[in-house]
């Protein structure tokens, strides 16, 4: 049985994932500071995620020579990924394809760790040695969901138009709000007669 806490490759994998968090925090952190725009920062997630699906592509062939099953889960995700970064690119800022994006990503570090941690069943050869073009992707993956987080915001954001800032704005017709008296009423002041002519007629 292979253990997860103390792996045996000499603490390469914990080494890994602690590179990953500090990136994703570096990240994060840049990101508040530089207040980047919302169309950039949605082309940014499409680089992200097209720089993952390249490195992918680049790795399927090898791994369907030496793990068909983990060479053909390469190429789905590959695909998954390519659609996303389109989707990205032809609508920068919506937030559901936004979220895709970010689960896309999320996914992809989640397999890996499995992968080199523990025998993932129907995978034989796992757990997998860690390579350095892997934690570069894993690395990139984890920027995408940083961006990712930032684009969706909160989760109710997603049951609104894609389109929406997120807020909807309830304005009084022009100069009404300069017409209402303290009587709730809204409109001109009173008349000689002491009646109250109304705005709308």
């Amino acid at each position: 049985m292979v253990n997860i806490w103390v792996p045996p490759d000499g603490g390469y994998i914990t080494r890994a994932i602690i590179f990953i968090l500090v990136l994703a925090v570096m990240a994060g952190i840049a990101q508040r500071i530089t207040n980047i725009d919302r169309r950039l920062r949605g082309g940014l997630l499409a680089l992200v995620v097209a720089v993952s699906v390249g490195i992918h592509v680049g790795l399927a062939p090898e791994h369907l020579q030496e793990m068909p099953r983990l060479g053909e889960s390469f190429i789905l995700a590959s695909a998954v990924g390519g659609v996303i970064a389109i989707a990205l690119l032809a609508r920068p800022g919506d937030r559901r394809i936004a979220a895709a994006a970010g689960i896309f990503c999320l996914g992809e570090i989640v397999a890996w760790l499995l992968f080199v941690m523990i025998p993932v069943p129907f995978f034989p050869g796992t757990p997998e040695q860690v390579e350095t073009i892997a934690v570069i992707s894993k690395a990139v993956e984890a920027v995408g969901v940083v961006l990712a987080v930032g684009l969706v915001g909160s989760p109710l954001s997603l049951l609104r138009s894609p389109g929406s800032s997120g807020q909807a704005i309830a304005r009084e017709p022009a100069g009404a709000a300069g017409n209402r008296w303290p009587d709730g009423h809204q409109g001109l002041p009173p008349n000689a007669n002491g009646k109250r002519d109304s705005l709308v007629r």
